[in-house]
């Protein structure tokens, strides 16, 4: 990576988060692309989630792209949660405090779960009682937008 390479955050480590990485290192090797992601390790097929929590599925089987793929490729993983976009600065800080600077902000933060209307099932404020889990995480960040387009 070059000085003047183009710097791509990327926040959200899902399928479309990762399918966006692949087509841009495959379209400009030289990208400056680092990958925001709230969960450890690397990319996994969400979607095959059910079976390895049913036990027909090792979690290794599910898996996109382990920690290695992004270091071979010379793509930066960074496993924190995003916090604050700053538009007019072009930074995006993590839960960890961490500043990282962009040229482009590529928004792939996937989808919340749909929660059925169960008695019972959500306690005050609408979260989730002891004991009740969603196989997906819910978006925990709300963005706080500075500057002006």
């Amino acid at each position: 990576m070059t000085a003047s390479a183009p710097r791509v955050v990327v926040v959200g480590n899902g399928m479309a988060g990762l399918r966006f990485t692949q087509e841009l290192h495959d379209l400009q090797p030289g990208a400056d692309i680092t990958v925001v992601g709230d969960e450890p390790g690397g990319a996994y097929n969400r979607a095959q989630l059910p079976l390895v929590l049913a036990g027909t599925a090792r979690a290794d089987s599910i898996e996109l792209a382990d920690q290695s793929w992004y270091a071979i490729r010379g793509i930066r993983l960074v496993t924190a949660a995003a916090r604050r976009i700053d538009r007019a600065a072009r930074l995006l800080e993590t839960d960890g405090g961490q500043a990282l600077p962009y040229d482009t902000l590529v928004l792939a933060t996937g989808s919340a779960p749909v929660l059925p209307g169960a008695a019972g099932l959500a306690g005050p404020g609408g979260r989730l009682r002891p004991g009740a889990v969603t196989f997906r995480t819910k978006l925990r960040v709300s963005f706080k937008y500075e500057g002006s387009d």
